[in-house]
Order: structure tokens, then sequence, then C-alpha cells
């Protein structure tokens, strides 16, 4: 991977991936996700959610095997 693309932030994921999102201009953002609850499609969990709703661009969230 080009470390000019991974971003390590320390603070709530729906506080910084969005402002990153925006500042790198993505078209997508790759999340994993535990799918601790089951409010929005099976497999997405809470925090997911929550980031989902306030990106600017695309989703892929991949559920971990850890979720099952």
């Amino acid at each position: 991977m080009d470390k000019r693309h991974l971003h390590v932030k320390i603070g709530l994921p729906d506080t910084h991936l969005p402002r990153v999102a925006m500042e790198q201009n993505a078209n997508i953002v790759v999340m994993g996700a535990l799918a601790r609850n089951r409010v929005m499609p099976p497999d997405i969990g809470s925090t997911a959610e929550s980031v989902f709703e306030s990106l600017p661009c695309d989703v892929l969230v991949i559920k971990s095997p850890l979720a099952s």
C-alpha cells in the first residue's frame, strides 16, 4: 500500500473520517465493522453506521470474521 493513502488518526471515527475524506478528495472509504448491533442492514455496527451517514463519498464496509 502506498503510504500516501494511509491515514492514522486518534479520536472518534465519525469526526476524523469525513474530514480526511474531504481533505483527500476521496472517492471511497474502506472500513471494517464488527456488526455488534443490527440497526442498519445486517453486518453494519453502530460506529460504521454513524460514519456512513457523515461521509461525503462512497463507503465499502467489510465485515470482520470476528463478528460471527
